[in-house]
């Protein structure tokens, strides 16, 4: 699950719709995890945004099932093992917000993908990074 939380940081223009994490992608977390994401979106984005259905792949793996299941509302959704990755979120017209927390990543480097796709069929919101997860 580390997944939804890692999909996080784009904006190329002003006008782009702008993904956020904290912390940012590139950077180092220790266990438990707990990640912030941020879906800012200019006016009219919201509505050609399909960011209820996102592609994530975390090191190749396709999580995007889950991600999607704590997307339409599940609170937690089954990790590792016997973990949870549980998730708040905050809706309003132009800014989505989802806090994961509760679940302890492998140590090492993971590679994240996030797609957003496009209603109108045109090009997804894409974020790729990585986290590194230490003792």
């Amino acid at each position: 699950m580390l997944s939804i939380v890692l999909a996080l940081a784009a904006g190329s223009a002003a006008a782009a719709p702008v993904l956020t994490a904290e912390p940012p992608l590139n950077r180092t977390l220790r266990n438990p995890i707990e990640l912030k994401i941020v879906l800012s979106l200019i006016e009219g984005e919201a509505k050609v945004l399909d960011w209820r259905k996102p592609k994530v792949l975390i090191d190749g793996t396709d999580v995007s099932a889950k991600a999607q299941a704590l997307l339409e509302g599940a609170a937690a959704v089954p990790f590792q093992g016997d973990q949870f990755v549980f998730m708040d979120q905050k809706l309003e017209e132009e800014r989505a917000e989802f806090r994961l927390y509760g679940f302890n990543a492998p140590l090492g480097p993971h590679q994240v993908l996030v797609e957003v796709p496009r209603k109108d069929g045109g090009p997804p919101l894409r974020y790729q990074g990585q986290y590194l997860i230490v003792p």
